[in-house]
């Protein structure tokens, strides 16, 4: 298999970009097996290199087996980082059969009361956090290898057959410390697998909240697969397009569109977090938004009202942004609606009804850098905000109807 290079991974953290080196490039689900996998590797040599100093110090001359052995192992577990970029399977197992064989050769030099074996619990559980299980008859081949291993040791190597032959208080401590160190390995081991899947699901829940409403996203993990549809007897919709974004499209580049709409689209989604109103989703050069679900709000006709002022509000801060003319037109309607979730697979949140059908119409009639709203707008914020009578328009699938402009806010309370 040919060499492939990939890049680290890890923040300014020094110890994340170790246990991040060589991980990236990588989906992330594999990227995190094989951070699980450096983790394990760091612990694994630290706890070789500790336990080769001991013994070397304890009679160099006398423990040079277990010096050599433990180098040996230090050797492996450090390489394994750089083994990445050979294939997502050459470092985990060279690491996990590194570990099973490194112990059956303890063991046999201090035998099995020295409780060397213990190590295999180790050997037990790391397979299935730097495997996966994708690779379930590769993880449970490694498991059996290890128990195998482990009950071998047991038959073969009692203390009395040892070449290094150990009696008393050395005997006793190397067993508390070989115990000690199986427990902290797999115990950091299963930390920090679990520590980098909270992560992941941390992650996927954000990713889920950018799509979907909370309570909707709860809804859905709650019930995978059933549907999920509403009736809302009171919202507000609203629908925002840029003015002249065609002709702009023939003059400038993919790139630029796309920047374009990303600055605007950002703007708006600001203003929408802001004033906690739920963005339902943009088409093209459109914005959707809607207040009053997925959880009822009295105030879903005033904040959408004051949303559609400031959204003109910014139109001379996007023009120096972006470097282009931008206007708007806007259209705003309130009553009823019926939202869910559509699809099983890239499913979205969408709402629809008569409501939902006004606001876009009086959008498409509407004029550049005005607010075009319903009779019903005007009703529930009568009072509190100004309006211009526009007169009766004739509205695409619902006839004619007299609509007006929203202005702006009304301090003194006297409305039209």
């Amino acid at each position: 298999m040919a060499a492939t290079t990939f890049p680290r991974e890890g923040g300014d953290n020094p110890l994340a970009r170790v246990i991040g080196y060589g991980t990236g490039g990588y989906p992330e689900g594999v990227r995190r097996r094989l951070q699980v996998t450096n983790a394990m590797a760091i612990t694994i040599m630290v706890t070789a290199i500790v336990f080769g100093t001991v013994y070397g110090l304890l009679d160099l001359e006398r423990y040079a087996p277990i010096v050599w052995i433990n180098l040996f192992h230090v050797a492996l577990a450090a390489s394994v980082p750089f083994l990445h970029r050979f294939g997502e399977l050459v470092g985990p197992l060279v690491l996990t059969l590194a570990l099973n064989v490194t112990v059956f050769l303890l063991s046999w030099q201090l035998g099995r009361a020295s409780g060397v074996q213990l190590s295999y619990l180790v050997a037990a559980a790391a397979p299935f956090a730097v495997f996966g299980l994708g690779r379930l008859p590769l993880t449970l081949g490694v498991v059996a290898l290890g128990q195998g291993l482990h009950i071998l040791a047991w038959l073969l190597f009692p203390v009395e057959r040892a070449p290094i032959r150990e009696y008393g208080f050395l005997l006793e401590n190397t067993y508390v410390a070989s115990s000690t160190a199986a427990f902290v390995v797999t115990a950091l081991l299963t930390y920090y697998a679990f520590r980098l899947t909270a992560r992941a699901e941390a992650r996927s829940e954000a990713l889920l909240l950018n799509i979907l409403p909370a309570g909707v996203a709860d809804r859905l993990k709650a019930s995978p697969g059933q549907p999920i549809a509403e009736r809302h007897p009171e919202a507000t919709v609203l629908f925002a397009d840029l003015v002249g974004f065609t002709p702009l499209t023939a003059r400038l580049g993919p790139e630029q569109i796309v920047e374009l709409l990303n600055t605007v689209f950002t703007t708006f989604d600001r203003l929408a977090a802001r004033l906690r109103v739920e963005k339902v989703k943009t088409i093209g050069d459109s914005y959707m938004v809607v207040a009053g679900l997925p959880g009822p709000r009295p105030d879903h006709a005033l904040v959408l009202a004051q949303m559609a002022l400031a959204m003109l509000d910014q139109r001379e801060e996007l023009v120096g942004a972006t470097g282009h003319s931008v206007d708007l037109r806007i259209g705003i309607d309130t009553g009823p609606v019926m939202a869910g979730v559509i699809g099983t697979t890239k499913f979205a949140y969408d709402v629809w009804g008569d409501t939902v059908n006004r606001a876009a119409r009086l959008e498409a009639t509407g004029e550049a850098g005005k607010i075009h709203a319903s009779e019903a707008v005007r009703v529930a914020l009568a009072g509190r905000f100004r309006f211009e009578r526009r007169g009766a328009v004739e509205l695409k699938g619902l006839g004619r109807e007299h609509t007006w402009y929203l202005i702006g806010e009304d301090a003194s309370g006297a409305g039209v």
